[in-house]
């Protein structure tokens, strides 16, 4: 049995958090430049973090989680 979810679509104006790097707070997404969506790899985000500041996140790398969900 295959046990495979795919990814969680995030879309701008979502808010997340990254439970790898709780320091960084509540992230927002301000851009989606994700030329493709596949399972392998994921969208490319710019998330504007509380404590972080701007970063390009790869969903394909990491467990980021909805805050709304």
């Amino acid at each position: 049995m295959n046990s495979y979810l795919a990814p969680r679509h995030f879309s701008v104006g979502d808010r997340l958090v990254d439970p790898e790097r709780p320091k960084w707070g509540t992230g927002v997404v301000v851009r989606d430049s994700s030329a493709a969506r596949s399972p392998t790899v994921g969208q490319r985000l710019d998330v504007e973090w509380e404590h972080r500041g701007l970063t390009t996140v790869l969903t394909a790398t990491r467990n980021l989680k909805p805050l709304d969900a």
